[in-house]
């Protein structure tokens, strides 16, 4: 499966092509979600010792929780 992607701008905004026959619309949704909390969480300026801790917390849910996750995807 090829997914190409294309990325292009203009005086104020990104545009990104993404083919619909590669990903559904609820996927992209939840990625259009992250997107706006990581815009936020740049916004809210924490302290580096928070950011790192949240890293932390993320690789410690991933570790548990990959296989699971990806049981379905790797098979």
């Amino acid at each position: 499966m090829e997914t190409t992607f294309h990325l292009e701008s203009n005086t104020q905004e990104w545009i990104l092509h993404i083919p619909k026959n590669n990903l559904s619309e609820d996927w992209l949704l939840q990625l259009i979600k992250r997107i706006e909390l990581e815009n936020l969480l740049q916004k809210a300026n924490f302290s580096t010792e928070i950011l790192a801790l949240s890293e932390k917390i993320q690789e410690n849910w991933w570790e548990r929780n990959r296989a699971a996750f990806l049981n379905d995807v790797i098979q």
